[in-house]
């Protein structure tokens, strides 16, 4: 009896350490199963902006994609990071991705303003080539930095707002043009007018003083500075179309598994796509807008396109100086392609 009381005791406990063995293993394999990469994304762009919307679709369609293994978290209006520090902070990885406007970081690469560079292209036709042909350069460009571009989307076209109808460069001259970087101050010097620096938060008080007359800028801007009362007429001469890029932090997305990380792909090229055809749209939106409140929408004369193109040139030739090798190469085969356009498809 002694005997039998040992040997039942004893399977018990054998028994006993089995059954927690399992419940271990089986909660191990539980949250192996369940563990979830949590992502943070800065923009320093508001909720109801079209590029803000993106991402934020960009985050519900890879969490799907996924079965919610990777979960992105967007944070507008650069609450997460300033502006400025965007891009120095997914770095860091302080975020995991972020999204700033690419030739905000010319002064890393030169590479990096190639779509920044005035009167270069004719329309998004021109944006989407000149894209397609740096893509990779940049791609590579950026891993260098320690981030990983996911997608890339353009702003509407900059256009010429003036207190009168611009028929050719000379209507500029002696004009107070609004200034903001290197590119908007060379134009100004260019064409002979007074160029003032003027902020984004002040363009319309600027504009209210009479202290500017003439501003390159987007249909979006117009109608945040109600342009329609001070500068009456807009020409939609697309000096250039400047995008915005969308990185994750290098690091981060190399712990991804093989196949998250061409779901991640798959995704941005969605959102890369999406947001082309949302940047048109809100583009005829926008100057339709404008249009409906008393601004003056004036088709460019072919003297105007003319001579902005002249000076796109000169402006292009003072890029290449400090672009490298890369850049003379993006720029050299955009050209070729253009040039090599069948007849009707030119500019």
């Amino acid at each position: 009896m002694q005997y039998r009381s040992w040997f039942y005791t004893k399977r018990l406990q054998i028994l006993a350490a089995l059954n927690l063995s399992l419940v271990l293993l089986v909660g191990m394999q539980s949250s192996h199963a369940q563990q979830v990469t949590q992502w943070q994304f800065s923009t320093s762009y508001p909720e109801d902006n079209f590029h803000t919307a993106n991402i934020k679709q960009f985050a519900r369609e890879l969490e799907i994609a996924t079965n919610g293994k990777i979960k992105v978290e967007v944070f507008p209006n650069g609450t997460l990071i300033k502006q400025k520090e965007i891009f120095a902070g997914v770095k860091a990885g302080k975020a995991a991705g972020g999204e700033v406007i690419l030739s905000s970081l010319a002064n890393i690469n030169q590479l990096f303003g190639v779509d920044s560079i005035p009167f270069l292209l004719f329309g998004y036709e021109d944006a989407k080539r000149l894209w397609q042909l740096s893509r990779a350069q940049i791609v590579k460009a950026m891993e260098q930095e320690g981030v990983v571009l996911l997608f890339s989307v353009p702003w509407p076209p900059q256009g010429l707002y003036s207190t009168k109808v611009i028929s050719s460069i000379k209507d500029l001259q002696g004009s107070k043009i609004r200034t903001y970087n290197n590119a908007t101050q060379r134009i100004s010097e260019l064409v002979k007018a007074q160029g003032v620096n003027v902020a984004s938060a002040d363009v319309q008080k600027y504009l209210q003083e009479k202290q500017v007359d003439a501003l390159i800028t987007s249909a979006a801007t117009g109608l945040d500075i109600k342009a329609w009362e001070t500068v009456k007429y807009f020409h939609p001469v697309n000096a250039w179309i400047p995008k915005n890029v969308v990185f994750v932090n290098r690091e981060t997305f190399n712990k991804l598994t093989p196949e998250e990380r061409s779901l991640v792909m798959k995704i941005s090229q969605a959102a890369e796509e999406r947001g082309w055809r949302a940047s048109e749209e809100k583009n005829r939106e926008f100057q339709a807008q404008l249009a409906a409140k008393g601004q003056k929408i004036i088709e460019p004369s072919a003297i105007l396109y003319s001579e902005f193109r002249r000076l796109g040139e000169t402006l292009t030739r003072e890029w290449l100086k400090t672009a490298g090798q890369d850049g003379l190469t993006v720029l050299l085969q955009y050209e070729v392609e253009r040039f090599n356009l069948p007849k009707g498809q030119k500019p």
